[in-house]
């Protein structure tokens, strides 16, 4: 990885140094130089279905539909998530450099946030700044460590939005029942050859110099593995395997987080994302790690029985695992800011 890190430039937007901003004059520019810590968010495959627009003091997140994934986002809900992470990122930026702002949601136009200089930047979490360019998606085996209850109220607590709610399962015997619903539903999508080749074009070898995509190493695929899975995935039902490594990892979690919203909309998927960036970045904070594991939301089926085992009203748009990893997960690449910025 350090040799890859070396040469592509899509792994070196991870070393932004925030000592930059100091020398920096207009607001535009400072605006544009948070955008750097907007990117390291998050995205389903990698994607990065972002787009930037700054005119003044306001900057416009909107979605790349370009992006947009039709086999494993249908209802384009990871993509609004998506856009809710980043703009978490560029709230708690801003908390952190001294910036205010306010933002505001648009089911058409995603999100809006107005920036002032010597202003109190409501609703932010500066202390989490650090953590952005920590965070990464970690894949790797947990270690049986019990998560301090603490903790968990804590997390709670960055969720400031009526219509969402999280919750975490750290009983064993609801895990192994959810670990159950997660193996139905990952056999079932990855059994669907549409969606086996959308996710291997997103796949990557541990090689690439591509800046988007998942690498092979953030799945724990050596080298050789990562250049053959992407064809494996396209010419092989390996749903059975997949169900079973699924299941493993539900239980080998120390807790499960589930964030769900009041209804199945953008304005709520933005909440969602910017909740989960919250709680991912608060995680790192205790120096946790989290992965991502949405086949549970993607296939219906197993999303109306994740909602009715955890008896909740609200709907399952989030789900992920959490706890003290035995391993540190790498970087994945990302395009060059100029690359989502709109004129």
């Amino acid at each position: 990885m350090a040799i890859i890190n070396k040469f592509n430039k899509g792994y070196k937007v991870w070393d932004i140094n925030e000592r930059e901003y100091s020398v920096l004059g207009s607001l535009e520019d400072k605006i544009k130089f948070l955008l750097n810590f907007a990117i390291l968010a998050p995205s389903s495959h990698n994607t990065e279905p972002w787009k930037f627009k700054i005119n003044k003091n306001e900057l416009e997140i909107s979605a790349d539909f370009s992006k947009y994934l039709p086999e494993s986002d249908k209802d384009k809900r990871m993509i609004y998530v998506s856009l809710g992470c980043a703009a978490a990122n560029i709230l708690i930026s801003a908390g952190y450099f001294g910036l205010g702002c306010e933002i505001i949601y648009s089911a058409e136009n995603g999100v809006k946030i107005i920036f002032a200089e010597n202003a109190a930047c409501a609703n932010v979490e500066a202390n989490l700044f650090k953590e952005i360019k920590n965070r990464r998606t970690n894949r790797n085996f947990y270690k049986k460590e019990n998560i301090p209850e603490k903790y968990l109220s804590e997390f709670k607590n960055y969720n400031n939005h009526l219509e969402i709610n999280v919750d975490f399962v750290l009983d064993k015997n609801l895990k192994a029942e959810i670990a159950e619903i997660m193996g139905q539903g990952m056999k079932k999508i990855m059994s669907q050859k549409p969606f086996r080749r959308e996710l291997a074009d997103w796949l990557r070898t541990n090689l690439t110099l591509k800046h988007d995509g998942m690498p092979g190493n953030g799945h724990k695929m050596n080298l050789f593995t990562s250049i053959l899975a992407p064809h494996i995935l396209r010419n092989i039902d390996v749903s059975e395997v997949e169900k079973q490594k699924a299941v493993k990892r539900v239980l080998n979690f120390p807790a499960l987080g589930i964030i769900s919203s009041k209804e199945d909309n953008a304005i709520n998927f933005i909440y969602a994302g910017e909740v989960f960036e919250k709680i991912t970045l608060a995680v790192k904070l205790c120096e946790m790690d989290t992965a991502i594991m949405v086949a549970i939301i993607e296939d219906a089926e197993s999303r109306m029985k994740l909602q009715k085992i955890l008896n909740i009203s609200y709907l399952p748009q989030m789900f992920f695992g959490f706890g003290y990893a035995e391993k540190p997960a790498p970087k994945s690449p990302r395009r060059k800011l100029k690359k989502f910025l709109l004129c």
